[in-house]
């Protein structure tokens, strides 16, 4: 079976740099884009996850708010709250690209000053 990943989209916060027990960087950001059908306009969150040089990259080049193309395959990451089973699904990212408008500012053309590109209130996700 294929899984495989292409989207467009913002990052809707800025990446988290972190790194497993054996010093492996990993980094963790959110992407958001919408569809428009008629007048109903869905907004969509995918919560991306790299590895490595790739989470390196992301960390040191993309903040909240700039477009990216991302490549990876869905996850299902499954977890207990409240006594409560939960799954949310998740991208694995192995690529990612830089796409749309480049603005002066920060590296890769990001910007921190992007915050009003899109505005999502952490209670609105569902995660």
């Amino acid at each position: 079976m294929i899984n495989k990943q292409i989207l467009q989209g913002r990052l809707v916060r800025d990446p988290e740099l972190t790194a497993t027990n054996g010093g492996m960087a990993v980094c963790n950001f959110c992407v958001a884009w919408s569809e428009t059908i008629g007048e109903y306009t869905n907004q969509l969150f995918l919560n991306c996850t790299t590895w490595s040089k790739t989470a390196e990259f992301v960390n040191k080049y993309f903040v909240k708010g700039q477009e990216c193309v991302i490549e990876g395959q869905l996850r299902t990451q499954s977890y207990e709250k409240d006594g409560e089973k939960k799954s949310v699904i998740k991208c694995n990212v192995d690529k990612v690209h830089f796409c749309g408008k480049k603005t002066d500012g920060a590296p890769g053309g990001g910007t921190k000053q992007a915050d009003e590109l899109i505005t999502v209130n952490d209670d609105d996700l569902p995660f």
